[in-house]
């Protein structure tokens, strides 16, 4: 049968010919380079089946259930042995051949093959079967789980200590939690459940970080300020540090890093920054603040 008559007289079947085909042509040619790498086999081996598979349904073979189904059964006992039980490292393993399993057991497409296809569609069954029974038994289990009981000997003294409850941030917030502890309390008393309603709008400070043409598609602005003496530390999506007056909120300093920009980043975002007061030198403090993430380089900015 031509292409052609075979789109006119089972589309769903000839599309599915033609998805299993590209697929089998992309896994094997990556496989086959990553085998010259000295990489693993299987993904020549699971391209290899996937083209068998698309040319027995051309010809309406219901071995092509049989070849997928040794495909299927290979590819569990492969990332079984490769990431064990773990869900994560399982689901995208066999994200897509298990529905794609399932698709080649509806109506539309086994009842265009033959013969012994009784025999075939179970085969294809089971092993669709002990998918999902691995699948469930990976979300049962937590390889990187760790249960126990830590000896005491080898606590930490911050640990081990009878000390009472870690210091609270006070009139500075020198962390994304407060302080080295994260405990994000503030002793300060001033603003209370009775007067907060009485809070009047003190200042506001705009970045002018904004999305260039060459940027990604999601920029966000996720920091949390620090608050040192005076001054109010952020940052802005393109890894900008500003320094702020607290009480006014008028620009002290800021930093620009310059980064290069690029639409391939999955995002533009700077979740805060880190603050580090050094001994005094030559007769002066020195206080550091810089980006926490997401750029080539851990910026830092002096005051």
């Amino acid at each position: 049968m031509t292409p052609i008559h075979l789109f006119r007289d089972a589309p769903l079947l000839a599309i599915t010919i033609v998805i299993v085909a590209i697929m089998g042509l992309a896994l094997a040619g990556g496989g086959a380079w990553l085998a010259v790498l000295g990489g693993s086999f299987y993904y020549l081996v699971a391209g290899a089946m996937l083209l068998l598979t698309a040319w027995l349904l051309t010809r309406r073979r219901a071995e092509a259930l049989w070849v997928y189904a040794a495909l299927l059964l290979g590819t569990i006992a492969w990332a079984i042995w490769e990431a064990g039980l773990d869900f994560w490292s399982l689901a995208p393993r066999g994200d897509v051949l298990a529905p794609l399993g399932v698709w080649l057991l509806l109506p539309f497409i086994t009842r265009r093959l033959a013969p012994r296809l009784r025999a075939a569609r179970s085969a294809l069954g089971l092993v669709l079967m002990a998918a999902a029974a691995v699948l469930a038994l990976s979300l049962t289990r937590d390889r990187h789980d760790l249960a126990g009981t830590v000896p005491e000997s080898e606590t930490t003294g911050a640990i081990a200590s009878s000390e009472a409850a870690p210091p609270a941030a006070g009139e500075n917030w020198t962390a994304y939690g407060g302080t080295g502890w994260g405990t994000r309390y503030s002793s300060l008393s001033q603003i209370t459940k009775a007067n907060v309603k009485d809070l009047k709008f003190a200042w506001e400070f705009r970045t002018g970080d904004h999305k260039g043409p060459d940027d990604p598609e999601e920029i966000t602005n996720q920091a949390t300020p620090l608050k040192i003496g005076d001054l109010l530390y952020t940052c802005s999506p393109h890894q900008i540090v500003f320094a702020l007056d607290a009480a006014t909120g008028k620009l002290r300093w800021k930093f620009d890093p310059q980064i290069q920009h690029n639409q391939a980043f999955q995002h533009m975002t700077c979740r805060g920054v880190s603050y580090h007061a050094t001994k005094p030198w030559r007769g002066h403090g020195r206080r550091r603040a810089g980006p926490k993430r997401l750029s080539a380089a851990h910026f830092r900015a002096d005051e």
